[in-house]
């Protein structure tokens, strides 16, 4: 599930891009049909090459001489991924606009990461070494639990800060106006490691260890938005709702989810070719050099 915010477009040029990177990043995700069909899915189908560049990515450590039933239980789960992703393409949510803001900010994330793993690694050894010699960064000096609010516009920021010195909650004040509130547990190490993406932005991360237990902090202008943070005061009692609830919707709506693809499976006509599938070549191997040569 995606949870990064993009600054607006302010006009139609600036949307039309960004809906060029989502056409090219939909290829790279869900390529043209290729190879010989696999499985028909009612109208639609699913094609042996769209199985094995999957699997390859999901289960490659089973290897490639998987047992026919281990072959359909692999399936089975891939037909579920595909049938929910149709849905979601039939309903037209790749148009919305907040969709493809989200899309631009995930590729430009995942483009930086990719290029400082592939510029700067960082092996195993080196890693190790470094912790060894330097074991006292790595002692917690500060923990902070903190509840924090995010807008797109300074407007509705300054409108939130207005609600919460009124005494009103994170959770009241968020619901109001239509945002997102949420609590993260934070550990502050001697050692400050920058990050690539908005999760972990340190410019958050420095107002929230800055504050005192029960204070809430002015509008802080991060990588994407603006946001006020308030920190709790450290409790050994139970986790409280407002800081499980996060946890609470995504197993609620992966319940919903399951519950949903097991009815439009039921609904669907599928046809596996087993002898197609019993001899597929699951090897890495065999599907690296395949997409060498595309």
């Amino acid at each position: 599930m995606l949870c990064v915010l993009f600054v607006g477009c302010s006009n139609r040029k600036e949307m039309s891009k960004f809906k060029e990177k989502f056409t090219a990043l939909t290829k790279l995700i869900a390529p043209h049909a290729e190879g010989p069909v696999l499985v028909r899915v009612s109208d639609r189908i699913i094609t042996s090459s769209d199985f094995t560049k999957w699997y390859a990515a999901h289960a490659s450590g089973q290897g490639p001489a998987l047992a026919i039933a281990d072959r359909r239980t692999y399936l089975q789960n891939y037909i579920r991924e595909k049938v929910f992703l149709w849905a979601a393409e039939d309903s037209g949510i790749q148009n919305d606009r907040d969709y493809v803001r989200t899309l631009a900010q995930w590729n430009e994330n995942q483009l930086r990461s990719s290029y400082a793993n592939f510029k700067y690694p960082v092996s195993d050894g080196e890693i190790s070494q470094y912790y060894q010699a330097h074991p006292s960064e790595f002692l917690p000096a500060d923990e902070a639990l903190v509840s924090f609010v995010k807008f797109a516009s300074l407007s509705q920021a300054q409108k939130a800060k207005v609600l919460l010195k009124k005494g009103l909650s994170f959770e009241f004040v968020a619901k109001t106006m239509k945002s997102s509130c949420s609590t993260v547990q934070l550990v502050q190490h001697k050692m400050q490691v920058p990050s690539v993406t908005d999760f972990g932005d340190p410019i958050f991360e420095k107002t929230a260890f800055m504050l005192k237990p029960g204070e809430i902090s002015g509008i802080v202008k991060t990588q994407n938005s603006y946001e006020i943070l308030g920190r709790h005061f450290n409790s050994v009692k139970p986790m409280p709702l407002s800081i499980a609830q996060s946890r609470i919707r995504l197993h609620l709506q992966f319940k919903k989810m399951s519950e949903a693809t097991d009815q439009m499976i039921a609904a669907q006509k599928i046809e596996v070719n087993d002898s197609l599938l019993s001899s597929l070549d699951l090897s890495t191997k065999s599907y690296s050099q395949a997409s060498n040569q595309q």
